[in-house]
């Protein structure tokens, strides 16, 4: 956690997770394990691990080094990158892309990924918004 990073009430952060500087939390959400906010993010929704993080609880991509770092093979990479593409990139309900996704040789990772969602109360972080949209009240 680097400096000017603030943590709102309870929450609960994972191992690996790597929080940038001035990046706020809301109080009761999760930070994955080895996510990495870039510096000024905000979250007010869960954050599914291995996730690279801007904006507003904006999922950007996978955080491919990270993974490699905690000895990831090529393989568990390539899944979780699929399994990414699937889930956050789509702008779909969750639970449709998780019953959506196809099942992996190697389900731990990505099972990691689609598991804690029955849990959750505050939602999970998302994609980008399709390019070529304006977000509503924003000119």
């Amino acid at each position: 956690m680097a400096t000017g990073a603030t943590l709102g009430g309870h929450v609960a952060v994972e191992d690996q997770a790597f929080i940038s500087g001035n990046c706020v939390v809301h109080q009761h959400c999760r930070i994955g394990r080895l996510v990495i906010m870039r510096g000024l993010s905000r979250a007010s929704r869960d954050l599914p691990p291995f996730a690279i993080i801007d904006g507003t609880h904006t999922v950007r991509g996978l955080n491919r080094v990270g993974l490699r770092r905690a000895g990831f093979d090529r393989e568990r990479v390539r899944a979780l990158a699929t399994a990414f593409r699937i889930l956050f990139h789509a702008r779909t309900n969750l639970s449709a892309a998780i019953a959506r996704r196809p099942r992996p040789r190697c389900a731990r990772p990505t099972s990691t990924i689609s598991s804690p969602s029955s849990r959750l109360a505050r939602g999970v972080a998302s994609g980008p918004p399709a390019r070529g949209r304006r977000r509503s009240g924003r000119r």
